[in-house]
């Protein structure tokens, strides 16, 4: 009967610590180039080491490829790196915004902390652009 019992003990141990440790899913989203763009500009310049970590991995992440620049046809000043045709309209020399698709992306738990609580940030001041507002259904959702 102990053997019996030492038995139950260890699968209801086994049970108990498989519900504790679910498995872990990281956060998926897809965004496209200028929601890309816009959360690039929303990421915190200061903060702790982990803030800052999780900031430089977004950055590299989410940047636009020089193919995709080109394929949207940016015009770049050589002199500042600016995008010179960002307000002109795509059919008059502007960025071709649709000609890249949207693009998967996989965050930790920490990356996506960083996007959401900037987010949260410009919500709670009423400086949430109304641009940002298929970011914030994407990675906070709607309440």
């Amino acid at each position: 009967m102990n053997m019996l019992r030492k038995m139950a003990v260890a699968v209801a141990v086994v049970l108990l610590v498989g519900s504790v440790y679910a498995e872990y899913v990281p956060f998926k989203v897809s965004l496209t180039p200028a929601e890309r763009l816009n959360v690039l500009n929303i990421l915190p310049k200061e903060g702790n080491i982990i803030t800052i970590q999780s900031v430089r991995r977004l950055e590299e992440e989410l940047r636009l490829t020089v193919e995709e620049q080109v394929i949207m046809e940016f015009e770049i000043d050589p002199n500042t790196g600016n995008i010179l045709n960002l307000t002109k309209p795509a059919d008059n020399g502007g960025i071709k915004w649709d000609k890249v698709p949207e693009k998967e992306f996989t965050f930790g738990d920490l990356e996506k902390g960083v996007v959401v609580g900037a987010l949260k940030k410009l919500d709670k001041q009423e400086k949430l652009p109304v641009y940002m507002l298929s970011i914030y259904e994407k990675f906070v959702g709607v309440e």
